[in-house]
């Protein structure tokens, strides 16, 4: 039997192949509306033939992913093979690779990646790659094809489920016991669940979401393109996550019936990609002249699936030959009737839509548009006004005599000034000609030029005219475009003048910009004495600015003082008005004396002449007096120069040798980098932190590895980050570790633990004004390994270890009270987990608990609390275990920051986050070793400069699991 086209495969097909496999491969889901409608949209595009075109010129070749293919027909992945042929994926893999095109792997292939690449070495090869919950599962076969020379990941995104097939589940499809998902061979053999396509159901990770798409990214340098797409806005955020390719794919109408058929989606994507990467299509290729449509309409290459099964069906390796040969034919011989030279495709890289007419059941509707009938009209009446033909009011500036001539609908549809003018009632609109006071000549003819052209010339010379007048005649277009040139023509010389203009015009976008301009340039402008001729607003909110570094605050205590001095006279007002924004409390005892002396020895004694600026130095001198009270004494003036705030991350025991870190680092975001800060003054993990008042507070843990808390200490610490020191505070009454340490209405609480003499019930409060620790109510029970966070004026302790059983109770304290209450239980038993606020919810996430009698289990398992309803919902789980943790919120999301994975015996160096809006996790970099019982904080810090100890920074891109 002769095989003429397509058609003649699929009837060969249905004919020879059970009824169960030929189901599977024919059918879609549902009443398979989408899977016909990718054929019959073909159907519904007509060519439009053109004539006397030399088409002798024979070549297909293309590219894709920068490789030479014969022509631009590719194999699409299907799954199974070998229920159609016994050589199965090896036999269409070599039929693929003798006619030098593309063949897309499945995943669920019944011959493995290693026999494939083994049977057609030299084939081009992308594989077809699905995310499933066991994230490590992914990771593995990526690694596998990198290794065996695969070209490209094809990441399929329309499977969260599987669509509903009416046939399969009618005949109960599933693979006969001779033949496996060969790429998955041994990896399920003791699972027991009920099995989906050869896998066990439900494997697939639903949660998939494009944070996904730079974690596959991380793991592998393949190009990767997003198998999936049908609409715009989707291809646009592929393009935004920097995939190399798409194709544009309704999985053969397998999965949503009544989505639209590819090649109807075709179109759009194309637009919005505009060449930017990539574009392919599958389904409904029956023809080679619809490889044609598909490629006149903007995609690159097409792929089969269906009837290369056919073809493998009728006689394996060189029944694909076949049907790979027929559509290359057919495609020349289409290009070739439709009068266009096959070589053109291959030079130019597309065949445009004119080729193409559509056909539709709608009523013809266009809009025409034209930017050139615009600029005609603008053009005819400047010419009108050049020859002063129908002008109906003349313009006087207010500083000459001269006229000019115009049109009132010109001037009122494009100066809001004009408008009110001409159609409010005033008398100028019955005036022929009109005098305009605040506007000169050169300014007003630039702005009529503007309005009848769209152009004005612009130079320092005219430049204020014609922002006045464009300001006085509110000709917003003009009025912006002065902003922006003047901002952009800001310099050390000119940036007094720039900002009187700005304050005399009240231009609030120039102001803020001649403010950053002298923030990042106070240095240069005090070196050569232009600050002396800013206004005080200026200097004011450059030293109120917390982003102002570089600067002592002496220094700028004396660029102040000489500002001042410049014009003592007519700036003695301005004394209190600049001075407290001097951050007085951060100077130094000796440096508030130096400024008192030399306040005293001036010849106009500025500070003590105002009562309000010695009120400045009075409460500098009480903060310094106090310095335990300092984090309940904050204010403006007592607040770190910064904005930098970053995650922290502080202690822990490293995996090599459990040598216990005294390292306090910063993850700077920028750069990818771990930047050191000064280490504490005593090693510890499994201790307590919080933030009071701007400072960090770290309170007891241990000094060395000991997994029952015997060397559990009571010492504890303060922070400052102004300065980067470390102050001891009192010690607490009780020696403990695996507790949890709450910041509380201007107090510090420590909850719990455990020490020599076990488990511990007690909770101690720290004082600041007191400098010491004192005991309140206890816990209702001993506890131990158990987490907290604060909400509202409450604190609240969830799970733990008590008596050596793991916990799901979840307690509130309040202070006011000094009383303990119970709430609702979590839904899992867990320990030495993290907890944390973001928003009005209590999250609870990872840590541990018991497996059988003596070993333990990561938890995986997220929730979150609401105080409202004293309910429980379920996150997204963890995609890998962490217990003993650092936990903190930064930018609203959740960071889970090292710790010991019990699933993998070790410690980790991990950093997970969870997006609370999206309900996500991605893993985003590491900590610079694996650490157990590290801690975390978000902090406004100064970010170090210069050189640090390349022990101490190290690049952190998103990582490979290590461990």
């Amino acid at each position: 039997m002769a095989m003429v086209c397509l058609t003649d495969f699929e009837e060969y097909a249905k004919e020879h192949l059970s009824k169960a496999t030929w189901d599977y491969y024919a059918a879609g889901a549902d009443e398979c509306c989408t899977r016909d409608d990718n054929i019959l949209a073909f159907k519904r595009i007509r060519l439009r033939p053109r004539i006397l075109r030399d088409v002798s010129m024979s070549d297909t070749r293309t590219t894709v992913q920068g490789t030479e293919i014969s022509f631009p027909v590719g194999i699409a992945p299907t799954a199974f093979h070998c229920l159609a042929w016994h050589e199965g994926e090896v036999a269409t893999a070599r039929g693929t690779e003798a006619l030098n095109t593309c063949y897309i792997t499945s995943t669920y292939s019944t011959c493995s990646v290693e026999e494939i690449v083994a049977a057609a070495p030299n084939g081009y090869r992308w594989f077809q790659l699905y995310v499933y919950r066991d994230r490590k599962l992914s990771e593995q076969i990526v690694h596998r094809v990198e290794g065996l020379g695969y070209k490209a990941l094809v990441l399929t995104v329309d499977v969260p489920y599987t669509g509903k097939r009416r046939n399969d589940i009618r005949n109960q499809f599933k693979l006969p016991p001779h033949l496996k998902v060969k790429n998955f061979d041994g990896v399920f053999q003791e699972t027991s669940v009920p099995e989906d396509y050869g896998i066990p159901a439900n494997t697939l990770d639903p949660s998939i979401s494009w944070k996904d798409v730079y974690w596959l990214q991380s793991i592998t340098h393949l190009p990767i393109i997003i198998k999936g797409i049908l609409t715009k806005e989707d291809a646009e955020l592929a393009v935004e996550h920097g995939v190399q390719g798409l194709i544009v794919s309704n999985h053969g109408g397998r999965q949503l019936d009544g989505g639209p058929a590819t090649i109807d989606a075709l179109t759009e994507i194309v637009d919005t990609v505009q060449g930017r990467i990539e574009i392919y299509l599958d389904g409904g290729i029956r023809t080679g002249s619809d490889v044609l449509k598909a490629l006149a309409l903007g995609a690159k290459c097409v792929f089969i699936g269906r009837p290369a099964v056919w073809g493998l069906a009728y006689k394996g390796e060189e029944g694909v030959k076949e049907v790979l040969q027929i559509l290359n034919d057919e495609f020349r011989l289409s290009m070739a009737l439709s009068d266009r030279a096959v070589k053109t495709y291959r030079l130019e890289g597309g065949l445009g839509s004119g080729l193409l007419r559509k056909l539709s059941s709608r009523p013809l509707s266009k809009v025409f548009s034209s930017t050139e009938h615009g600029s005609a009209v603008l053009q005819g009446f400047d010419a009108f006004r050049a020859d002063e033909t129908l002008c109906d009011v003349v313009l006087v500036p207010g500083d000459s005599t001269d006229t000019f001539p115009v049109h009132r609908v010109i001037m009122a549809s494009s100066s809001d000034y004009f408008k009110a003018m001409f159609t409010g009632g005033m008398r100028e609109q019955e005036m022929r000609e009109i005098k305009l006071h605040g506007v000169t000549k050169l300014g007003l003819k630039n702005i009529i030029d503007f309005i009848y052209t769209s152009k004005v010339n612009l130079d320092m010379v005219n430049l204020q005219e014609t922002l006045e007048a464009a300001n006085f005649l509110q000709v917003m277009p003009v009025l912006s475009f002065c902003n922006q040139l003047l901002s952009s023509e800001i310099t050390i010389d000119n940036c007094g003048e720039v900002e009187r203009i700005a304050t005399d015009l009240l231009l609030k976008d120039l102001q803020l910009n001649i403010g950053e301009f002298v923030r990042q340039n106070l240095s240069a402008l005090v070196e050569c004495g232009r600050y002396l001729q800013l206004s005080e607003t200026s200097m004011a909110n450059a030293l109120a600015k917390n982003s102002l570094q570089g600067f002592s605050e002496l220094e700028l205590y004396h660029i102040a003082k000489g500002w001042l001095e410049y014009d003592y006279p007519n700036r003695r007002s301005s004394v209190y008005g600049l001075m407290r924004h001097i951050r007085f409390p951060l100077m130094s005892p000796s440096e508030l004396i130096q400024i008192s002396q030399d306040d005293e020895e001036g010849a106009e004694s500025m500070m003590r002449s105002d009562t309000a600026c010695v009120n400045l130095l009075l409460e500098a001198s009480n903060y310094q007096m106090m310095p335990f009270m300092q984090p309940a004494l904050q204010t403006e003036r007592t607040q770190i120069r910064s904005d930098d705030t970053h995650i922290l991350a502080l202690g822990g025991v490293m995996r090599q040798q459990l040598v216990v870190s005294r390292e306090l680092r910063l993850y700077d975001e920028k750069s990818g980098i771990w930047r050191a800060l000064k280490p504490m003054e005593v090693p510890r993990y499994q201790h307590g932190v919080a933030l009071l008042g701007g400072f960090l507070f770290i309170v007891g843990g241990q000094s060395t590895y000991d997994t029952k808390g015997k060397t559990a200490i009571d010492t504890a610490y303060r922070y400052d980050p102004r300065f980067d020191k470390w102050l001891q505070i009192a010690s607490l009454n009780e020696k403990r570790t695996f507790f949890h340490l709450s910041a509380l209405k201007g107090k510090l609480f420590a909850v719990g633990g455990r020490n020599t003499s076990g488990e511990i019930d007690t909770v101690e409060c720290y004082n600041l004004r007191k400098n010491e620790w004192t005991f309140v109510t206890n816990m209702v029970e001993p506890h131990y390994g158990h987490a907290g966070t604060v909400h509202g004026n409450l604190m609240y302790i969830s799970g733990g270890i008590t008596r050596d059983t793991f916990q799901k109770e979840l307690w509130c304290y309040d202070p006011a009270a000094d009383t303990w209450s119970r709430r609702s239980d979590m839904m899992e038993l867990r320990g030495l987990h993290c907890m944390c606020t973001a928003g009005e919810r209590l999250y609870v996430m990872g840590g541990n608990h018991f497996r059988g009698s003596s070993d333990y289990d990561d938890v995986l398992g997220c929730e979150f609390y609401s105080p409202d309803t004293d309910q429980w919902s379920v996150v997204a789980p963890m995609p890998r275990g962490q217990s003993d943790v650092g936990v903190t919120v930064f930018g609203g999301q959740i960071y889970v920051v090292g710790g010991y994975s019990w699933n993998s015996r070790c410690m980790v160096d991990i950093v997970q986050r969870y997006d609370p809006e999206e309900d996500v996790w991605d893993r985003v970099f590491n900590v610079l070793e694996p650490l157990g019982g590290i801690r975390a904080c978000t902090m406004t810090v100064h970010l170090p400069e210069g050189s640090v100890d390349e022990a101490q920074i190290q690049e952190c891109p998103l990582p490979t699991d290590k461990s």
